[in-house]
């Protein structure tokens, strides 16, 4: 998240929320996918999984 937002041609906002939301076009042509990525924090502080979810 930290390196688009610094990455102008991204022009990123965090939303507050901790995740980072992404669109781009799918391989057919026709169809956009979007990505919802989030980062979980474990319970000592240290970063955990990395999730995702995907939409068409």
């Amino acid at each position: 998240m930290r390196f688009l937002e610094g990455f102008t041609p991204a022009s990123y906002h965090d939303a507050g929320d901790g995740m980072v939301r992404l669109a781009f076009p799918a391989d057919d042509g026709h169809s956009v996918v979007a990505a919802a990525v989030r980062q979980e924090q474990n319970a000592d502080g240290t970063e955990g999984r990395v999730r995702a979810q995907f939409t068409l």
